[in-house]
């Protein structure tokens, strides 16, 4: 090189130095003087704005020789990237790990896991289902602030002496390290521990010998995921995903919207974020606890993706002789009751199974549901043997509800109402007042059929929760329905009808077709007139509103109300034709004696309703001689 090339890469040379010592990005501290975060903003930048390691020399003038190019590009990575500088260029090299559970495949190039499959699962169409999908917004890296130099690992090279190919199976645990050897005693490593049966892995950050140039007492992790499409109906998946976080104090709150970008930044410590979809999830879980902002989206006219998730953790140095680090558990799996509770810090909660009372019945349902596939094998049988048991155990209510409502059927055909209703004809209040009057007396309680079935509405209810996220169903058929835990499909309609859909589900036409049965029959017992005449004809309905918005639903649903409701029409039958009208009438006139001569203790409710009338009676009686009183005081006035 000629002294005038050499003192024009001296100034190319000097150039750079200026440039990136008077521009080179700062990291604001994210605590205060009070130890309190200040600014919960990420730092982890878009990928076009974050600073990229010089790896290419067609960056550079074509003059310049090999040597030159390499010395100009190991200056930048040392301006841009400090000590880390040397590891911005490098091969990558995918370290494949096979548990019992899953299948990983780690990426040297960031020291981050890169494809992740469940091995004892499919999708709907029978491939690998993966829980991380390989996809350029999916990644997992720290940002931290280095030397004044904002350093991030998804752009660094990191060392393992790992084999390319790792099995591990039963109680074994198989540790995987990457490292950045900046020296012998200065190092950046990460740490995965794999253990054979288990869904969690352990995922730890140490920093050794780095604490004199590491600024901060914190630093942030960037953990960014793509939820790909894994069942039948993309729909239904998002109706059941979305970021789910707990905080330390044991609360839980849940991010999800179909069409919105949704991001929120947390003022307390969490123990937890989960990426829920609708049968797995993956899991960041610390016992030191971090804050965290969070966004989830849904991208819009796209089937083969179910949400976008984000997530920036702001996460706590722990502190030891000349080292910094952090610890994780990483969880990747389906979103089972037993397995989710097994590691005991409320990743089952994250599980949609109602509110109050309804959780409890869908706990226990889980349970049952686990005791009788020991010995059925095959779901379908086990839902509909489930709905027979049900309905056995509720067979007191149900009878107890069909005896009321043919009290008072009978009792409006009766003599006594026929007379009331010729006395009265003029004054339908009053024609009200007797009719609730002789209900009492005679011992039929209007509403005493609608009461047993209020007290199964939970149960109802708890169904509706159960199974359209019940893992216990996926892909398992029966009959025509190849997976009851979506919907079965015996037509597809090539277009789409609004709530409806785009396909014919059977399941549900048979399930509304039972319930409009049981409806006929069920109305034959309500009375013509009074409280619940007006809901006679409304019920009718209901069929139809099922048929609408279960089309999209769980096969295993409609089966369960399928069966349930065909059962109801057999004990409706058998209870109808079992009771003899004029036994019931003649029942109700010995009450009503039994009454009259006080042999017949009054129920609580009569007693209550009693007591309400006289309350009235004494309220009006008052105040109509307080109006007597002031008339008459007006009256000497004038």
């Amino acid at each position: 090189m000629d002294r005038n090339g050499l003192t024009g890469l001296l100034l190319i040379m000097m150039l750079v130095v200026a440039y990136y010592t008077i521009m080179s990005p700062q990291m604001k501290p994210p605590k205060n003087d009070t130890g309190e975060i200040a600014n919960t903003d990420s730092i982890a930048q878009p990928e076009d704005e974050k600073p990229a390691a010089i790896s290419e020399w067609d960056q550079l003038p074509d003059s310049l020789s090999n040597i030159e190019k390499d010395s100009i590009i190991a200056l930048k990575s040392q301006e841009r990237f400090s000590d880390f500088g040397p590891f911005t260029k490098g091969t990558e090299k995918i370290i494949k790990v096979k548990t019992d559970k899953f299948t990983i495949e780690l990426n040297s190039k960031g020291a981050q896991i890169h494809k992740a499959t469940l091995n004892e699962y499919k999708t709907f169409d029978s491939l690998p289902l993966p829980i991380i999908h390989p996809d350029k917004r999916a990644n997992c890296f720290l940002a931290f602030d280095y030397d004044h130099k904002l350093i991030y690992t998804d752009s660094l090279f990191f060392e393992t002496k790992a084999n390319s190919e790792i099995v591990v199976t039963g109680t074994d645990t198989q540790e995987v390290v990457f490292s950045i050897p900046i020296s012998k005693d200065r190092f950046l490593e990460q740490i995965y521990t794999f253990t054979g049966d288990n869904y969690r892995i352990g995922y730890a950050n140490r920093f050794v010998g780095l604490n004199d140039k590491i600024r901060n007492s914190n630093f942030e992790m960037e953990w960014n995921q793509v939820l790909p499409k894994t069942e039948q109906s993309v729909k239904n998946m998002r109706l059941k995903s979305g970021i789910v976080y707990r905080y330390k104090s044991g609360d839980m709150e849940w991010m999800s919207k179909e069409d919105e970008v949704l991001d929120k930044a947390t003022s307390s410590s969490l123990s937890w974020i989960s990426y829920k979809s609708q049968f797995f999830s993956s899991a960041l879980m610390s016992e030191e606890g971090f804050k965290a902002k969070m966004a989830v989206a849904t991208p819009k006219d796209v089937d083969d993706v179910n949400k976008l998730m984000s997530s920036t953790l702001f996460l706590d140095f722990k502190k030891r002789a000349n080292e910094t680090y952090h610890e994780f558990n990483i969880f990747m799996g389906p979103n089972e009751y037993n397995t989710l509770s097994s590691y005991d810090v409320g990743l089952q909660k994250q599980m949609d199974l109602g509110w109050w009372i309804i959780k409890y019945i869908n706990i226990g349902t889980i349970y049952i549901f686990k005791l009788l596939e020991q010995t059925i094998s095959n779901y379908g049988l086990i839902i509909i043997l489930f709905a027979v048991v049900i309905k056995v155990v509720l067979f007191p209510l149900t009878r107890k509800s069909f005896i009321s409502m043919a009290k008072v059927r009978v009792l409006n055909q009766s003599d006594e109402m026929k007379a009331l209703d010729e006395k009265y004809k003029e004054d339908p209040t009053k024609l009200q007042q007797e009719k609730m009057a002789l209900y009492r007396q005679m011992g039929a309680n209007p509403l005493g059929g609608c009461l047993p079935q209020l007290l199964q509405m939970p149960l109802l209810f708890a169904m509706f929760f159960f199974f359209p996220q019940s893992i216990e169903l996926r892909q398992k058929s029966f009959l025509w329905a190849h997976d009851l835990s979506t919907y079965d499909s015996i037509l597809d309609l090539g277009f789409s009808i609004p709530f409806y859909g785009d396909h014919v589900s059977l399941f549900t036409l048979l399930m509304a077709a039972a319930i409009y049965i049981n409806t006929f029959i069920t109305q034959k017992a309500q009375p013509a007139t009074g409280p619940n005449a007006q809901m006679k004809y409304l019920a009718y309905i209901f069929p139809l509103i099922f048929v609408v918005f279960l089309n999209n639903y769980s096969a295993g649903l409609s089966i369960y109300y399928f069966t349930s409701t065909l059962i109801s029409i057999l004990q409706t039958t058998a209870i109808r034709y079992s009771q003899n009208d004029d036994k019931i009438l003649a029942d109700l006139r010995k009450v009503a004696k039994a009454k009259k001569k006080g042999k017949v203790k009054k129920s609580k409710m009569e007693q209550w309703i009693e007591t309400q009338q006289k309350k009235q009676q004494e309220l009006s009686r008052q105040r109509s001689q307080q109006n007597n009183t002031k008339n008459r005081r007006d009256r000497r006035k004038k």
